[in-house]
């Protein structure tokens, strides 16, 4: 599952790629190794890749859907009742080409989704806004 902190205003960018670091950690997104566990095992294994734990918010469906087809372009259809799961997310600046991609539970699938939906507007995050993606039991 995905959760969403408290804290204070969502963190902004500072400048072209840079990341104000103190205010990140007012939006953290919460992910849950016992509500999606192959969802999250698929972060915390592009995170231990090197793939960076703080994604910049993208905006636009077309960017966001080129996003998801260079990340899964090449990979092989999933089974039944999977879907593939991408991390960096396609809808961060860094999600695309290069990204851990893993077949998961469509249902894992679906509740990632809307989490993140959901935690992009709790905290009104714009176009370039940091946030931190954190694993928890």
């Amino acid at each position: 599952m995905f959760s969403v902190t408290s804290g204070a205003a969502a963190p902004k960018s500072i400048g072209k790629g840079a990341i104000d670091y103190r205010r990140v950690g007012s939006s953290r997104l919460l992910v849950s190794k016992s509500r999606t566990p192959d969802t999250t095992a698929d972060t915390a294994d592009a995170i231990a890749d090197g793939h960076s734990d703080v994604l910049n918010r993208l905006e636009g469906r077309l960017k966001i859907s080129a996003n998801r087809r260079a990340a899964l372009g090449g990979q092989s259809v999933p089974n039944p009742g999977q879907s593939l799961d991408e991390y960096p997310f396609a809808s961060s600046q860094r999600g695309g080409a290069g990204a851990c991609v893993l077949a998961v539970p469509r249902e894992e699938q679906a509740i990632q989704g809307g989490k993140l939906s959901q935690f992009y507007q709790t905290y009104n995050l714009k176009r370039g806004d940091p946030f931190r993606v954190e694993i928890v039991e």
